[in-house]
């Protein structure tokens, strides 16, 4: 009997070695091949794929859009509609809005291209905040034969790009040409806030009226002011001379004054059975048409033009400030309670206010205007030329 005897050499021992280590490593690598092909199948998309590179929105017209509606993420609500006399606030009485702002809109909505693809799946809408029930920003856009354009804005992904979604479809991509940020669902984000247009340097005569009383101010040849006689007597002499920095700043408020929110065109109250907490009358120079800025997103009345201002030496324009009707049988500690609404003669609208801005106008009394002057009716004795100042002359001199 014949026995066979294998020895093993050194080389083939390593190789054997090998094989064996490679083993988990292969099929690690196919398990992993796996798992990827269960998530392409997964998220596959169920439709068409769509084409890369055209417009978002390739039937948008924005001269065709007749209403604009910009939702946020918390019930906010902003709608823009196109007007006889241009675009204006649909739930303000068409309250002029800033058409050149719409109009940027519409353009970049237009320019807004699919060559960014980020995915076609609808299970990321959520995660990229561009879901029906989960966005950053939802455009609805309405054109004159009831067609509606949807387009949803979600998260930034860096570069100044935003996720976007056109309603119909569950693809998404990057634009750069629409930012969220610039997009406010809110009224002020669409119009010029400042209700009062005027320049401080031609009022020349303030009259308010307030709980704390009635102050009447005049502006002197000279350019100062002061406090009007308290006798209807015109050779009396005036009362105060007042601070030339408190008054600036009064007139600042008048003449500066922007709102909060837009009211519409209807009262809240009748100032016939109610009173206004601050009524202010301000007498304007109107010799310069450029004292008033009539431009066609202030809301003013239309009856106001500038050849009424250059036909007449002044004019007078009157603020009326009530609270809202809301807030009268609330506590001072309510936010309602802080809100007041105004009228201009100047404008057709009523608009809203803080309560800093009426408090401030409704407990100033004259004391807050007064500065260290002289006697009324006796202006400081001028300093002699070539005399040296008063604190330089010594008591010998005296």
């Amino acid at each position: 009997m014949t026995t066979h005897k294998f020895t093993s050499t050194p080389g083939r021992e390593i190789q054997i070695g090998q094989n064996r280590l490679r083993q988990p490593a292969i099929w690690l690598g196919l398990l992993l091949v796996g798992q990827l092909l269960l998530v392409a199948i997964a998220y596959w998309p169920s439709g068409p794929v769509a084409a890369i590179g055209g417009p978002l929105l390739p039937d948008l017209d924005p001269a065709a859009v007749q209403q604009i509606q910009i939702e946020g993420p918390d019930n906010q609500s902003v709608t823009l509609v196109r007007a006889a006399t241009g675009w204006a606030v649909a739930e303000t009485d068409d309250y002029p809005a800033t058409h050149t702002k719409i109009d940027e809109l519409l353009g970049n909505l237009a320019a807004a291209n699919t060559n960014r693809l980020v995915t076609q799946t609808a299970t990321s809408h959520s995660r990229l905040q561009v879901a029906a029930d989960n966005f950053n920003r939802r455009i609805t856009l309405t054109t004159g034969d009831d067609a509606t354009h949807v387009v949803y804005l979600g998260i930034a992904a860096g570069g100044a790009a935003t996720h976007v979604r056109t309603g119909d479809a569950d693809t998404v991509y990057l634009s750069g040409q629409l930012a969220p940020w610039e997009l406010e669902p809110f009224l002020s984000g669409w119009v010029n806030t400042r209700y009062v247009t005027l320049s401080a340097d031609t009022v020349t005569g303030l009259r308010l009226e307030t709980r704390a009383g009635t102050l009447t101010l005049e502006r002197t040849l000279a350019g100062s002011w002061q406090a009007a006689p308290a006798s209807d007597d015109a050779s009396a002499e005036p009362e105060s001379m007042l601070d030339a920095a408190a008054v600036d700043s009064l007139l600042s408020r008048l003449t500066f004054l922007s709102f909060q929110d837009v009211l519409g065109q209807t009262p809240p109250v009748d100032f016939a059975t109610q009173p206004p907490t601050v009524r202010v009358e301000l007498t304007v120079q109107s010799t310069d048409a450029e004292s008033r800025e009539d431009t066609p997103e202030d809301g003013r009345s239309e009856d106001a033009t500038p050849e009424d201002d250059a036909s007449a030496a002044t004019r007078t324009v009157v603020l009326e400030i009530a609270p809202l009707p809301s807030a009268e049988s609330t506590t001072e500690s309510t936010a309602e309670a802080e809100t007041y609404f105004v009228k201009s003669s100047e404008s057709d609208y009523y608009v809203t206010v803080g309560s800093q801005t009426v408090d401030a106008l409704a407990d100033l009394m004259l004391d807050d205007l007064l500065g260290d002057t002289a006697t009324p009716g006796q202006p400081d004795a001028p300093i002699q030329p070539n005399a040296p100042p008063p604190e330089s002359i010594s008591p010998d001199e005296n």
